[in-house]
């Protein structure tokens, strides 16, 4: 825990991996995702799954890829209709 809430870190290509969302499910609010990756629109899909199905938390992609810079911060509410 922080002076701003509980906050995980995971780098990259991390966020695919089920057992480090598993180790901070429940345990976090806001997950930090530094990231170099083109694929941009995958890495979009992955952040909307874990902040409102998997972890419940709000999702903040910083991606610096060169070609295909994208941040985003997804939170973990369903999608208006």
């Amino acid at each position: 825990s922080s002076p701003y809430g509980r906050i995980g870190v995971l780098i990259c290509s991390e966020i695919l991996e089920l057992s480090a969302q598993s180790d901070l499910a429940s345990h976090i609010e806001l997950l930090l995702i530094p990231a170099w990756n083109e694929d941009t629109a995958s890495f979009d899909h992955v952040a909307h799954s874990v902040a409102s199905a998997l972890m419940h938390c709000y999702v903040c992609v910083a991606n610096n890829a060169a070609t295909a810079s994208d941040s985003r911060i997804v939170a973990p509410i369903k999608e208006p209709r």
